[in-house]
């Protein structure tokens, strides 16, 4: 009995002890984790375009294809396509770059009418100092429709020994007058008469107002371009003896102390198409706006600026975007192209018409013109082209984006005939009558002259 007992408290003592013992730790083995890391993709760009559209990278040599891939930099992309606006973009691709494009669709606009304005400056643009320049149109109209191998004798005539003002003038010729205000002298064939033209802050070209502004002497030693034109026209002035001289142009500068003045400064004698004083003496005339021609400059900083002087749009894209401003194709040919102007006129006998070259006063646009004419009305019809007494009234359509001439008529230009009559009712001069009868016959005018011949005729003789 004492053997079962103690062989109970063994088999218990042996039962707790197995339930407190600690089973053995299991064998970690670690196992490198598998990452799934993905390298980044290269860049590259794709560009969503209308069905059929034309995409070019303009600044890399390969051609495009969706999901092309490139450097990380900046790309200047081109889409086109055939009856639609070309849009051209800058894009930085630095990443898989996905770029939407909608192109603007090209209206068709059928005949509108391009009619001269008589405007009374030539603008051009200067991308180096990003100035735009107004030059004297009459001038400018001088030598692109003559071509002439010397100068206008005696273009301008200044009298006064104190200091020079105008008398009388071929051509008409605007100045600047002080407080920011240009006059016109008109051409005369005696003695010029002048009228207040414009504040220069106030300045119409092109049917826009904006605020113009003399040149400085920077901008004048830049870049006149001007200049081209300045050899061809003189000024005379008897100061005891008598000075000639290439006509100055104007220009301001300032002090030492700050304080603004007026100059002139001529053309630098190269060609020596005549004996003109040195540019030195030019400068130093005193009053100078009484005789130097002005050439307004503003900074290209308006929207209407930027689309019009923009060297990188077409003639089309141009008025499309100034259509979208002005909404009338009237106003948008206006601005965009100035006045219509003849050049480089000639006969084609085969043909019997009158050719030349078709030109914008403010944008690049030229193109040939023809019109017909008998031999005998040539030689008069040329004349009155050059002498601007008429006026070209040009025809233009816009098809497929493209500006396209399609003619012209010539018509009487109505601003110079009223300014050659109230030259010659001026003049009290049956010379100057019997001229403007000559050159306008059948008008109003003329027969008011004629009967102021006779009235003359009938108070000597009868």
């Amino acid at each position: 009995m004492l053997r079962n007992f103690l062989l109970s408290l063994g088999f218990i003592t042996l039962f707790f002890h197995g339930c407190g013992s600690t089973p053995p730790e299991p064998e970690i083995v670690q196992k490198p984790i598998e990452q799934n890391i993905t390298k980044p993709l290269p860049p590259s760009l794709t560009i969503n375009a209308p069905d059929g559209a034309t995409i070019k990278i303009l600044n890399i040599k390969p051609k495009y294809y969706a999901g092309i891939e490139l450097e990380a930099d900046n790309y200047q992309v081109e889409i086109s396509k055939h009856g639609y606006q070309t849009y051209t973009t800058w894009i930085e691709v630095n990443k898989p770059t996905i770029y939407n494009v909608t192109l603007k669709k090209l209206i068709d606009i059928p005949t509108f009418v391009w009619n001269s304005t008589n405007e009374q400056f030539y603008t051009l643009y200067d991308p180096k100092t990003e100035l735009i320049w107004a030059l004297p149109s009459e001038y400018v109209d001088y030598v692109k429709q003559y071509t002439p191998k010397e100068f206008l004798p005696k273009t301008i005539g200044a009298s006064s020994k104190k200091f020079p003002q105008i008398s009388r003038t071929k051509l008409n010729t605007i100045i600047y007058i002080g407080n920011e205000n240009l006059s016109c002298y008109y051409r005369s064939k005696r003695d010029s008469y002048k009228k207040y033209f414009a504040s220069l802050n106030k300045l119409k070209i092109n049917g826009t107002q904006d605020n113009w502004r003399l040149p400085n002497k920077k901008d004048i030693y830049t870049n006149n371009p001007f200049q081209p034109y300045q050899q061809y026209f003189q000024l005379i002035w008897n100061k005891g003896n008598l000075v000639k001289m290439n006509v100055p142009v104007i220009y301001t500068y300032k002090s030492k102390s700050s304080k603004t003045y007026t100059s002139a400064l001529g053309y630098k004698k190269k060609n020596n198409l005549y004996n003109g004083a040195k540019s030195s003496y030019i400068q130093n005339l005193n009053y100078s706006n009484n005789v130097a021609v002005v050439t307004p400059v503003k900074e290209k900083n308006s929207e209407i600026d930027a689309i019009v002087y923009d060297e990188e749009l077409n003639i089309s894209e141009k008025f499309y975007a100034l259509q979208e401003i002005f909404h009338s194709s009237q106003k948008t040919i206006k601005t965009l192209l100035g006045d219509p102007k003849l050049s480089k006129i000639y006969y084609d006998k085969k043909a019997k018409r009158l050719r030349g070259i078709l030109y914008s006063t403010t944008n690049n646009f030229h193109t040939k013109f023809s019109v017909k004419t008998e031999p005998k009305n040539y030689a008069e019809l040329k004349e009155k082209i050059l002498d601007n007494r008429v006026v070209p009234v040009v025809r233009i359509e816009m098809k497929n984006g493209e500006l396209h001439y399609k003619y012209l008529t010539l018509k009487t230009n109505r601003v110079k005939k009223m300014e050659e009559y109230d030259e010659a009712k001026r003049s009290k001069n049956i010379n100057f009558y019997r001229e403007f009868i000559r050159l306008y016959p059948n008008t109003t005018e003329a027969k008011n002259l004629q009967k102021l011949i006779d009235q003359e005729y009938k108070s000597k003789y009868l």
